[in-house]
C-alpha cells in the first residue's frame, strides 16, 4: 500500500538513509514532544542472538528485523506509564515477547507460506484472504490495540532485500482490515515521522502517553483509523 502523500518525505526518500537513523529521527520527534522515549531506550539485542531466535522457528530474518532489535531495547517504567509507545497506540516487542507472540498466533490460526503461494497463484489478494489469521511468515514487531504490526520473513528468503510490513487484525470488519502497510521497515517508520512532522502526535502528560491530534488525522484522511495508513 503506497503511503498517502502529506507533503513532505523522510528517511527511504533521502539515498543512503539507514534504518537505524530512521528510527533515531522517530527519537527526535518525540523529543519534540516531550516524550521520555529517549530516557527508556537501552541497549539492543545483538544481531546473531536475533538471528538465531528467528531462525529456530523456521524463518530467514531479514536484514531489516536484525537492525531494528540490535539498534536499541526499551525499559518499562511501570510507574509512568509502562512502555511508551512508537506511536498510538503500537508499542515495541522485546525479542522474547515477539515471540511468545509469533508462537501464540501460529498456534491459533497459523498459515503455512505453501497454502499462501497458492492463493497468490489464484490471483487473490493475500492480506484479504487471511484475514483474521496468522501467516507464519509474520513476525511481529510492535503490540497495538486491537492490531498488531509484523515484518515479513519469508523463509526462503536470502534476508537482503526490503522485507514488507503488515498490520494484522485478529479481529476484522470492512474498516479496519488485515493489509500490508509498507514496503519496508524504514519506510515504516519514515512515515510515523511523517505524521509526527505533521503534528497528529502529542505527549499527554497526565496519562504518560502518546495521543493523537484526532484534527490533524481528519484533515488528512485518517480519521477513520486514526493510524498512519487507513
Amino acid at each position: 500500500m503506497p503511503p498517502i502523500s502529506i507533503g513532505f518525505r523522510v528517511g527511504s526518500g533521502e539515498p543512503g538513509v539507514t534504518l537505524a537513523e530512521s528510527l533515531d529521527t522517530l527519537v527526535l520527534e518525540h523529543d519534540r514532544i516531550g516524550s521520555p522515549l529517549r530516557e527508556r531506550l537501552t541497549p539492543g539485542v545483538p544481531r546473531d542472538r536475533v538471528a538465531e531466535a528467528v531462525r529456530a522457528l523456521g524463518l530467514s530474518p531479514p536484514s531489516d528485523l536484525l537492525e531494528l532489535f540490535a539498534w536499541h531495547d526499551i525499559r518499562d517504567e511501570p510507574a509512568a506509564g509502562g512502555r511508551v509507545d512508537w506511536f498510538w497506540s503500537a508499542a515495541p516487542f522485546h525479542l522474547d515477547e515477539a515471540i511468545e507472540s509469533y508462537l501464540q498466533g501460529v498456534e491459533i490460526g497459523g498459515v503455512m507460506p505453501a497454502d499462501l503461494d497458492e492463493v497468490i497463484r489464484a490471483g487473490l489478494p493475500p492480506g484479504a484472504t487471511f484475514t483474521g489469521f496468522w501467516r507464519t511468515d509474520w513476525f511481529p514487531i510492535l503490540a497495538g490495540a486491537p492490531e498488531t504490526y509484523a515484518i515479513e520473513c519469508r523463509p526462503d528468503a536470502d534476508g537482503t532485500a526490503p522485507a514488507p510490513v503488515w498490520r494484522v487484525n485478529w479481529h476484522p470488519d470492512t474498516d479496519f482490515q488485515t493489509v500490508q502497510v509498507a514496503a519496508s521497515l524504514t519506510d515504516f517508520v519514515d512515515r510515523i515521522v511523517e505524521l509526527f512532522r505533521a503534528g497528529a502526535y502529542r505527549w499527554d502528560t497526565n496519562y504518560n502517553a502518546v495521543t493523537t491530534a484526532d484534527d490533524v488525522f481528519v484533515r488528512l484522511g485518517l480519521g477513520r483509523t486514526m493510524r498512519p495508513w487507513p
